[in-house]
């Protein structure tokens, strides 16, 4: 029964994780971008959570290079 909930607690642990992407991942994946600072928006994600403060980067940066254009 042990083996059991240590299984349990081990799958759950691992399946919690994800992956962190980096300002590089965003700049290089638009769509990426796009999608995860629309989870950070939408309550999904922890807006302060490091993903989401990459992904607000990359898309501010996009927004500040349009309108130096």
């Amino acid at each position: 029964m042990k083996k059991i909930i240590i299984l349990m607690a081990a799958v759950f642990a691992l399946s919690a994780c994800d992956k962190t992407y980096t300002v590089s991942d965003f700049r290089a994946d638009k769509d990426l971008m796009r999608k995860y600072v629309a989870k950070c928006n939408n309550g999904e994600l922890d807006a302060n959570s490091l993903v989401c403060s990459n992904a607000y980067k990359v898309r501010d940066t996009q927004e500040m290079d349009s309108l130096k254009k």
